[in-house]
């Protein structure tokens, strides 16, 4: 998970803000936690948690490319792509 990294690097090399600032990617990362366990277990809601994550991510990721920029974008647009396409992406057959 690139933002685990991140927030292990912000914690080893603090930036001028300090080390609290670890907790944003620390935060970020923990959306996609429900997404892993669904993923991992059996569950008969799997696919409801994986759109809820999908969906969740969407809107992170574009609030916080207003707050970091373009940069947080393209760093959660991976697993953003994954969640949706796991959950079911845009199927041509017109089931849900």
């Amino acid at each position: 998970m690139p933002l685990a990294a991140i927030a292990v690097a912000v914690l080893a090399d603090p930036p001028e803000i300090g080390r609290p600032f670890a907790a944003v990617p620390v935060l970020m990362a923990a959306v996609y936690l429900p997404a892993v366990w669904a993923s991992v277990a059996r569950t008969d809601r799997r696919q409801p948690i994986l759109r809820g994550s999908a969906l969740v991510s969407v809107v992170l990721a574009f609030a916080a490319s207003f707050v970091f920029g373009l940069v947080a974008l393209m760093v959660l647009a991976p697993a953003t792509v994954l969640l949706w396409l796991a959950s079911g992406g845009m199927r041509r057959d017109g089931k849900r």
